[in-house]
């Protein structure tokens, strides 16, 4: 799946793990793009869903906002979305602007 400039790759474990693998940056230019593209790997997950981060390069305001949107609905349809890997610069505006604290247990940020 592709995402404007940013990529977005689902991934299927052998072990039947669903995840999305992104890189680029994330912003107001292709966050609704990447918010598609995250639900449909959520449509097919029957385990907490993981967002891989490795190869985000910079996340806005927008970005934070479309993966706290997506959190919401992938918990509201009765799963969980898990944040990994995530670069320190992209780790410290997630921990700066509150985003797993304010979605609680919808939204797992692993270090």
């Amino acid at each position: 799946m592709a995402v404007d400039w940013t990529k977005a790759v689902l991934v299927v474990s052998e072990s039947g793990q669903t995840g999305v693998t992104i890189s680029g940056e994330i912003d107001a230019s292709n966050s609704a793009d990447l918010c598609a593209s995250i639900l449909s790997a959520a449509a097919v997950c029957k385990a907490p869903l993981l967002v891989d981060l490795t190869g985000v390069t910079f996340i806005d305001s927008t970005g934070l906002r479309a993966l706290g949107d997506v959190s919401r609905a992938v918990s509201a349809s009765g799963s969980r979305m898990v944040l990994c890997n995530a670069p320190r610069p992209v780790l410290r505006i997630i921990e700066i602007m509150g985003l797993g604290e304010s979605l609680g247990e919808r939204l797992e940020v692993r270090r």
